[in-house]
């Protein structure tokens, strides 16, 4: 049986009187790779709020790697990359070395020295996204999609053991949507990191992760990706409050 890092039991969490999420059970197992996916409003930002200790259930327990979530302190093992296409300042003035850096500073601080062992963590973190060659570029001269792979650099560079993708491909042209998805690939079934990716693209999602959750305040379904893939339009359209038709990429 595979081990659960994630769990959520009963889980209730509320913005003043309106409740996002609603008795919600919901884990994850060490190595799989989760796509979840739902309405807007659905719960799904609440839930990876809760899960990156930004925010407390109201009701219910989470545990992160055998830990209640309000004892947990080794968040270096919880990998987090956000959305950023339509938000990242391209006139930063940063190399990709340097924002890969800043995913090193909640170990050793702001304005210390790096050691020869973090600068190798930064590189093998970079060389792992295929993008070495670009170590001293600037990052706002890059692609949103080598973007992308810097900022996820960024999270792997603390050897997470579970990375948590926001929203990754907003903004990204379809040929780097492909190689990013490549990249998860990797990630996951060679490198062994567990991944959870937050995405509105269900038909590209389902042809790619192993698991689907999909949440609308309650978590609606919770299984392999076949099983989500075989719902018809009719039960997704009741899931999402309104009519969906998703179409299906093989790539």
């Amino acid at each position: 049986m595979s081990e659960s890092i994630v769990n959520m039991s009963k889980v209730t969490f509320s913005y003043d009187d309106k409740k996002s999420l609603d008795q919600v059970d919901f884990n994850i197992e060490r190595g799989s790779f989760i796509g979840l996916v739902g309405p807007n409003g659905g719960g799904k930002t609440t839930l990876i709020k809760l899960l990156l200790g930004l925010e407390k259930p109201n009701s219910g327990e989470i545990t992160l790697f055998n830990t209640p979530s309000n004892k947990f302190k080794d968040w270096n093992k919880i990998g987090y990359v956000s959305q950023k296409a339509n938000s990242f300042n391209r006139g930063f003035p940063a190399t990709v070395e340097e924002v890969v850096s800043m995913g090193l500073t909640s170990k050793i601080g702001y304005f210390k020295f790096f050691r020869s062992a973090d600068r190798k963590k930064v590189y093998n973190a970079i060389e792992q996204v295929g993008m070495a060659s670009y170590l001293k570029e600037n990052v706002g001269d890059l692609s949103g999609g080598q973007q992308q792979r810097i900022f996820i650099a960024r999270a792997l560079v603390s050897n997470p053991e579970l990375l948590i993708l926001d929203e990754p491909t907003v903004g990204v042209d379809a040929e780097n949507v492909k190689r990013f998805y490549d990249l998860l690939h990797h990630l996951n079934e060679k490198e062994g990191i567990t991944l959870l990716l937050v995405t509105h693209d269900i038909g590209t999602m389902t042809a790619h992760a192993t698991k689907v959750a999909c949440i609308n305040k309650h978590l609606h379904f919770h299984g392999d990706a076949k099983s989500f893939q075989s719902l018809d339009q009719e039960a997704l359209s009741t899931i999402y409050g309104h009519p969906l038709q998703v179409v299906t990429h093989n790539h």
